[in-house]
């Protein structure tokens, strides 16, 4: 149920700023564009663009198990995995929205004001990621 929620949130963050290219009854993506260097049109650009999003992915699967394991042979054991498995969850739901702020950014920054303009969208998107997770935060430790 919090996923779904989540995922309707997220949907009505990123819809609105795609909303304008869809407008016109086109898709407002042009097929080409001539002033693209030839080389990045290249596969293997486009893939060299995506190492860092691999490598972090690559790392965190390599690293959970190590910290799995290092909780499992501490005290409190049970207690410990599920917390982990919770606030990894909850990590998770939170940050989902931000991984995914590179197609707005591809999307729509086209000059110096958009820009602008989408700097500000991602800095509002993540200072409201922030605050809601200090209000879930501060209400668990009301509990």
């Amino acid at each position: 149920m919090a996923l779904l929620v989540v995922n309707l949130l997220y949907l009505l963050i990123v819809a609105p700023p795609t909303w304008s290219l869809y407008a016109s009854g086109t898709s407002g993506v042009p097929q080409r564009d001539d002033s693209f260097e030839p080389h990045k049109r290249s596969m293997g650009y486009i893939l060299s663009l995506y190492h860092p999003l691999a490598l972090s992915t690559v790392l965190t699967a390599g690293v959970e198990p190590v910290v799995q394991a290092a909780i499992a042979h501490s005290g409190q054991v049970t207690e410990s995995l599920a917390a982990f498995a919770v606030c990894v969850s909850i990590v998770w739901l939170a940050r989902t929205n931000l991984w995914n702020t590179q197609q707005v950014v591809i999307a729509r920054v086209k000059g110096i004001a958009s820009y602008r303009a989408v700097c500000r969208f991602v800095m509002t998107l993540g200072l409201g990621t922030t605050a809601l997770m200090s209000v879930i935060w501060s209400a668990s430790k009301a509990r």
